[in-house]
């Protein structure tokens, strides 16, 4: 059943019910079925190409009749305007050269033209992510499942104008956390791991609440929006890039296929079996803690993904700090 605009709340949290149960993707052509259930048409005529079951309930449906859900179409179409997912290539201006690069998409300092009731408008500085291979759809699902969350990087919204796919996030001027080690290394105390230990918990929390398994959680996309040597309440840190997210919900893990993925922070059974889960986040969890506060890798950078695997199914250095932490992250940082 459709539900108002009003109700995903003030943060702008998309609704549950936009999401295709079968994609995890947000619809743009809405049908129900016999079952009761909204689905995204061209999934669900897929579904029952081969079933002649719910794909929800998993009960026989008595016919294959879909009907277009336009009061839910339309409270999507709204919250989409409402809430600017959709960006308007002349309002993102893309400075200089690169920031960073990834195996999908190019970083870039820039800045956003926002306009506000009254035809008043202001610019702010974004982080602009150009998509270099796929499309943004996915990634940008993620956020919108997300919402607002102070732990997580902000979304401002997607543009798909002209050539280009853009993604435009909040700007972090310090940069990754990976990228901060070496500047770090005689100033960082107890304290401000700590604190940032904390903080990758509370966002990674939200993400296993949210039914998200990030699957690249590392340094590197964990961004640092502020940091002071002599307060350490001033030190902020979030979550970021979730290209390679997935979508567990009603289950247990999700099992990928053996594509690009960060080989040195994967647990045993993403190694072996490509098989994560929120138990596989906790262990990415305790290499990123690792990472910062030895400021090293636990692996050298000529390990083969062979190699890391070996290592990893020893446990060999690593035992101490999983064995204290897998059951939640959160529970160990709040115990030190």
């Amino acid at each position: 059943m459709a539900a108002g605009i009003g109700a995903t709340g003030g943060q702008g949290k998309a609704m549950s019910s936009f999401f295709c149960t079968i994609t995890d993707e947000l619809m743009q052509d809405p049908v129900c079925t016999a079952d009761g259930h909204t689905y995204e048409r061209a999934a669900i005529e897929e579904w029952l190409a081969g079933h002649d079951t719910s794909p929800s309930t998993g009960v026989e449906l008595p016919n294959k009749n879909l009907t277009p859900n336009l009061a839910l179409r339309n409270s999507i179409d709204e919250w989409q305007e409402t809430y600017g997912m959709h960006l308007r290539r002349a309002d993102i201006v893309i400075e200089g050269r690169p920031i960073a690069a990834g195996s999908f998409k190019t970083v870039y300092k820039g800045s956003l033209r926002v306009h506000a009731p009254g035809g008043d408008s202001k610019t702010v500085v974004v982080a602009v992510l150009k998509i270099r291979k796929g499309d943004c759809a996915t990634e940008a699902d993620m956020f919108l499942k997300l919402g607002r969350h102070p732990r997580l990087v902000r979304f401002f919204g997607q543009c798909v104008d002209g050539e280009d796919q853009l993604m435009v996030t909040e700007f972090a001027k310090h940069g990754s956390l990976s990228d901060s080690f070496e500047k770090w290394e005689d100033t960082i105390t107890l304290a401000h791991n700590v604190a940032i230990m904390q903080q990758i918990a509370q966002g990674m929390e939200h993400l296993s609440a949210e039914g998200i398994i990030h699957r690249d959680l590392a340094a590197r996309n964990v961004l640092v929006m502020s940091f002071d040597e002599t307060d350490v309440q001033k030190t902020s840190v979030k979550i970021s890039d979730y290209g390679l997210a997935a979508g567990s919900y009603d289950r247990s893990h999700v099992t990928i296929a053996p594509v690009q993925l960060p080989t040195r922070h994967m647990s045993p059974e993403a190694l072996q079996k490509g098989r994560f889960s929120q138990y596989s986040d906790v262990w990415a969890c305790g290499v990123t803690f690792w990472c910062f506060s030895h400021i090293l890798s636990p692996f050298p950078p000529s390990f083969s993904r062979v190699r890391c695997l070996l290592r990893v199914r020893a446990l060999s250095h690593l035992r101490s700090l999983f064995r204290a932490c897998v059951r939640s992250p959160l529970s160990f940082i709040r115990s030190l």
